[in-house]
């Protein structure tokens, strides 16, 4: 008598075999992908950080002044040439150039804000004439986490800065 071998499809060892390697490529897959996502938020603060010191620094151009005055900041304890607003207080650096509507901030609708725990644009937030607006980011790493921009003033260079905190 003749055997067949009626052998069709595949077992269960091939299809786990199958399964690891499938999921081996999407794990390195989805790891580069967060990475890359990652970065591009980074670039974009970045990009912002240019956007608003150039604003500042068009602003001390035309008017000859900054849009804040040193006693609205606080003084570095170590640095008396120093002075900073931090986290939510820089809303009194940009106060000013809000109030006047400038176009030195340029198109207000990427720029993003925290008014009373809800996340928003700044222009948003000029819309609803919420105040003060404090303007801040997503925190790259976890974008659940809100931070905000520190502008640092030094007297003795005249300069403005932005930073991340």
């Amino acid at each position: 008598m003749k055997k067949f071998n009626n052998k069709k499809g595949f077992t269960i060892l091939e299809m786990l075999v199958v399964v690891a390697v499938m999921a081996i490529i999407a794990s390195l897959a989805t790891g580069g992908a967060i990475k890359s996502i990652r970065a591009i938020r980074q670039k974009r603060i970045n990009a912002t950080i240019g956007v608003l010191e150039a604003a500042l620094n068009n602003y001390r151009a035309q008017k000859n002044e900054w849009p804040f005055r040193l006693s609205d900041l606080e003084r570095d304890n170590r640095d008396r040439t120093i002075f900073r607003a931090a986290g939510d207080r820089n809303a009194v650096v940009f106060e000013e150039m809000l109030d006047q509507r400038i176009t030195l901030l340029g198109d207000t609708s990427g720029l993003l804000t925290m008014v009373n725990g809800r996340r928003m644009t700044v222009k948003q937030a000029l819309e609803q004439n919420q105040r003060p607006i404090a303007i801040g980011y997503p925190d790259p790493k976890n974008t659940d986490h809100f931070r905000f921009f520190n502008v640092t003033y030094n007297s003795m260079t005249d300069t403005v800065k932005v930073t991340t905190n």
